[in-house]
């Protein structure tokens, strides 16, 4: 299995999908939509790359023909242990899902979060927040940004919510302590990236892990206006 080489010409501008298996996923599919509707000369291909070889990948990235990449969630916080230099919301939440190259040096940040609060539109909403995940983290940076009335931090020990407060200090901010599997949530909005819990909201629930797909057409409508604005 392979990516389309027929439609890659010598100036088309690249970009991959890089994950353990990525050809097998097939989601450049959700990025090629927006360049093909966009009629730009642009393809992202998949690359499935060993955990063991990401290291070098990511070595020889800024000198290779692709211009940006979007990583699959087992290396997330593998590219932000091996890259020094990320922007300062990666180094909060300690992941990395995406890479540039810009002026011959790579840029490594986090579109996960930013695409999140755009798919949710939480502004002047309580959001509950169950989790305490790098994916979390990153979410949190974003709705520090975004006007949300107030936010919730569930979790069975309300010291683990301390780090996650730090992040969103220009908000107001609640915690409940889980003491059952089954949480009952009075909340406009939830977001949740654990499976263990049944929670109960009169809002709308948002699961990072069983939503991913709805959230991977976002990040794939970001990146790709951000692919086409920077060239």
């Amino acid at each position: 299995m392979g990516y389309p080489v027929e439609m890659i010409g010598k100036d088309t501008a690249l970009y991959s999908i890089i994950g353990v298996d990525a050809i097998e996923h097939k989601i450049e599919n959700y990025f090629n939509k927006h360049f093909k509707e966009a009629d730009v000369d642009s393809f992202v291909m998949p690359l499935n790359i060993r955990e063991d070889d990401i290291g070098f990948f990511l070595y020889n990235f800024k000198n290779s023909k692709v211009k940006g990449a979007y990583f699959e969630r087992e290396f997330w916080s593998i590219v932000a242990n091996l890259l020094d230099e990320k922007d300062e919301e990666a180094k909060i939440c300690g992941i990395v899902d995406s890479l540039d190259v810009v002026d011959g040096k790579n840029r490594a940040y986090v579109t996960l979060g930013k695409a999140v609060v755009s798919l949710l539109d939480p502004k002047g909403k309580r959001v509950a927040v169950f989790g305490n995940t790098p994916a979390i983290k990153s979410a949190l940076y974003h709705l520090n940004k975004s006007e949300v009335k107030e936010i919730i931090l569930y979790d069975e020990v309300v010291e683990n919510t301390l780090p996650l407060s730090e992040i969103i200090k220009d908000i107001s901010v609640d915690v409940e302590r889980i003491t059952d599997r089954r949480v009952d949530c009075e909340a406009d909005l939830v977001i949740v990236d654990r499976d263990d819990l049944l929670i109960e909201c009169r809002g709308r629930v948002f699961d990072l892990q069983k939503n991913y797909s709805d959230l991977l057409e976002e990040i794939a409508k970001i990146k790709t206006k951000e692919w086409m604005r920077d060239g």
